[in-house]
């Protein structure tokens, strides 16, 4: 449809590292928000509709987008150009129902939105021909028939042009459009943002083209030599075709979401614990998933330290990249760097708060010491590289899995939720998938009035992955009984003996 309209393209740029593997070989990774209402008048979110998609479009650059995809394939490589095209807001284009029916839906009946969401993160965005994908967003606002007080708002949104935090942005517009007492017309933001590879500093200047040979290095064994620990399958989208051509490595995989949420009153127990010692709930909710991974997949025989698991965790890059006069604050776009902690100095012995204050300290100290903005560089050239040499090998060797498991603990809604007149905002879940490079494991963290979890997983069993969440979800309900002195060996004997 992008092709096919009298749009004006007023700049594009270059996708570059992670934005660019989140569309490459036809690879797509869609975030998904998911806002849960309750005593809300559904005629509040939907009838002004029109006019908010107008003011989003108008406001936020990246959401009057397009990726395009150009290919030049020979019997050596399969090189691709990834371009985001920026749109001119064009008032008459954007005021036809036709365009605007694009970035939003309605759905009235009995399935779930769980499987909703599911459904839509697994849909593949692009064109026949894998050339472009637009739009870049759409809501889809759900009304069950079995729950009439209840209602969803979903916003879809693709991953190389958003990231979780760009997603509360995007609600939080919505929520205030629909609730405003006037329709004000925004002004229009023709000021498209760079790469979060642009804006991120390269540390170790005179060591890193020594560094990053030797990153490559390492990278490539890793992925050669990958030994997944956790029970996972692919299942391929498009079981009738197999053998797709339109994708050189590897085919597109289905990936399963399962939701769940701790209560008010933990969550304020919990933040109260960690205001007392001076630490960030970060440290005990990823404490509790240690624990987890633990308890669940190395039961079987003793041990005095803890197994090593490599779980990479998202860093919000918003407020330590060079900004170069932009603000990103407020703006929509991809401002996520990933990097991983060693787990394997831990001893069961450790007490509870102690791993909880580790985990706290070595999270930061990845940042600070410019470990993450370093591996950002490292994973972009990997991704940039024209001979495409990691991906011949993960082709032979993987099925596109680049980490077992990737943690965002997204943090607290950052407005004030009371500002929304006649609207009951109770919670948001989020999470997001990728096709084709992906982890195989992603467990999301959110919160408005409780903690909120996510898990997009590709276990073998389904039963297996719903155990994993609901344990871990238990175990952070549990934590605010942890004393100073209860260990960790303390916590795996309660476990023993707790039915969850």
């Amino acid at each position: 449809m992008a092709n096919e309209l009298n749009f004006y393209v007023l700049k594009t740029i270059e996708l570059q590292g992670v934005e660019k593997l989140y569309c490459l070989h036809g690879n797509w990774s869609s975030i998904i928000h998911i806002a849960h209402f309750s005593q809300t008048n559904l005629s509040i979110l939907k009838e002004r509709i029109h006019y908010i998609i107008k003011q989003l479009l108008k406001k936020h650059p990246r959401l009057r987008s397009r990726i395009r995809v150009i290919r030049s394939f020979d019997s050596q490589t399969n090189n691709e150009k990834h371009l985001l095209d920026l749109f001119d807001y064009d008032e008459e284009l954007f005021s036809r129902t036709d365009i605007l029916q694009n970035f939003y839906s309605f759905y009235s009946g009995q399935e779930n939105w769980m499987k909703i969401a599911e459904n839509l993160s697994n849909e593949n965005p692009y064109n026949k021909e894998l050339t472009y994908i637009f739009p870049l967003f759409h809501f889809k606002l759900i009304f069950n028939e079995n729950s009439p007080e209840n209602s969803h708002l979903i916003l879809l949104t693709n991953h190389s042009i958003s990231d979780g935090q760009s997603g509360y942005i995007i609600l939080h517009d919505y929520l205030t459009l629909a609730t405003q007492n006037e329709c004000v017309e925004w002004e229009i933001n023709r000021n498209l943002s760079p790469n979060l590879i642009d804006l991120t500093e390269k540390p170790y200047t005179f060591l890193y083209p020594i560094l990053s040979k030797l990153c490559n290095i390492v990278y490539s064994c890793q992925m050669k030599y990958l030994d997944n620990k956790l029970p996972t399958k692919s299942i391929l989208i498009n079981s009738n075709q197999p053998n797709d051509k339109r994708y050189p490595y590897i085919q597109p995989m289905r990936t399963h979401f399962l939701f769940t949420s701790c209560s008010n009153d933990h969550y304020e127990h919990l933040r109260s614990i960690c205001h007392k010692q001076n630490l960030t709930l970060h440290g005990p909710l990823f404490a509790c998933l240690i624990l987890t991974i633990q308890y669940l997949f190395f039961p079987k025989f003793k041990r005095d330290i803890l197994m090593n698991f490599d779980i990479s965790i998202d860093y919000n890059m918003r407020n330590r990249l060079l900004l170069n006069n932009y603000s990103l604050k407020e703006i929509v776009g991809f401002y996520i760097g990933v990097n991983s902690i060693d787990l394997s100095d831990i001893s069961v012995n450790m007490n509870f708060w102690s791993l909880a204050n580790y985990c706290s300290k070595e999270t930061n100290k990845k940042l600070s010491d410019g470990e993450v903005s370093f591996n950002t560089h490292i994973f972009s050239n990997i991704i940039n590289d024209d001979k495409n040499d990691f991906f011949h090998l993960m082709g032979k060797s993987s099925d596109g899995c680049l980490s077992e498991m990737n943690y965002s603990n997204l943090g607290k809604y950052p407005y004030d939720i009371t500002q929304y007149k006649n609207v009951n905002l109770d919670g948001i879940h989020l999470i997001n998938n990728s096709s084709i490079y992906y982890s195989s494991t992603i467990i999301y963290l959110t919160c408005v009035k409780q903690i909120d979890i996510s898990l997009a997983h590709r276990f073998e069993h389904h039963d297996k992955a719903r155990e994993f969440l609901y344990l871990y979800k238990n175990l952070i309900e549990l934590s605010i009984d942890f004393h100073m002195n209860t260990t960790i060996q303390d916590i795996f004997d309660l476990l023993n003996k707790t039915t969850y």
